[in-house]
């Protein structure tokens, strides 16, 4: 795919919730707001940067949109349109059902993380809350998670912050959309959409995101073959591992 990038300059507005559009677009530099209007009051729900993809359900529907993007500073996007979509799907029918696939499996995820996470929260002692304004760090802890994050540790600052493995393809960038990716090879640890760390009800939570071999939190195994797919992290030191207990791939999370 080739195509010509266009400039955004700082508080430029991309597009605005309620446009119509067909076009998604790949954040090839700067940062991008993403908010909504409550009422008379704008909402800002998040940021996207470098990598990202936005705007990518007007591929799949031909509804409006369903959020405002403004430039927070100098910003190249290049545009994605469905012609550029149907040249990579368009020989393919496995890769189309794929697709379809990894859609609904999002909504049947959501639906049943809504479920764990309400059983989580009312279930947890309150005592060990903490506050939102405490900084949370995400730090490699072996050779191949320090490999995957470059040896730098990453102070994690907008929810949900999603891990997975790292994406080629304009389709897995496009359906498995995280902030960090994680350079693995075969045999592989880590699935392309792994777990997410968010915050929920005053709580930050590892979430399982339907990962091959799951994670582990603390010694708690979470996903694939757990009984939770979530868990709450406590104040101070969290110990991540990402995939089965003979992964590589170790973190630790501090809160």
């Amino acid at each position: 795919m080739t195509a010509t990038g266009k400039n955004l300059k700082p508080l430029e507005i991309l597009f605005s919730e309620g446009d119509l559009g067909d076009t998604a677009y790949s954040i090839e530099k700067g940062e991008l707001e993403v908010s909504k209007l409550c009422g008379s009051e704008k909402v800002i729900i998040g940021y996207r940067g470098k990598g990202e993809i936005i705007g990518e359900m007007a591929l799949v529907q031909d509804l409006p949109r369903m959020a405002t993007i403004t430039a927070v500073n100098h910003a190249i996007v290049v545009p994605i349109s469905e012609d550029n979509i149907s040249e990579e799907l368009g020989n393919s029918p496995i890769l189309i059902q794929r697709m379809m696939g990894l859609l609904f499996n999002r909504l049947r995820e959501s639906a049943e993380e809504l479920v764990e996470l309400s059983r989580l929260v009312s279930s947890h002692d309150v005592d060990s809350e903490y506050h939102a304004e405490e900084a949370i760090k995400l730090s490699p802890q072996t050779t191949q998670s320090r490999r995957a994050m470059n040896s730098k540790e990453v102070w994690i600052e907008k929810f949900p912050f999603k891990i997975g493995r790292y994406a080629n393809s304009l389709f897995d960038k496009i359906v498995n959309r995280n902030d960090l990716y994680v350079d693995d090879s075969s045999p592989f640890q880590i699935s392309r959409s792994h777990v997410k760390v968010d915050w929920r009800e005053g709580r930050y939570l590892i979430i399982d995101q339907g990962s091959q071999h799951g994670a582990e939190v603390n010694g708690k195994r979470i996903g694939k073959g757990a009984r939770d797919s979530a868990v709450i992290l406590t104040s101070g030191s969290n110990d991540v591992v990402l995939g089965n207990k003979k992964s590589k791939y170790r973190f630790k999370i501090l809160i």
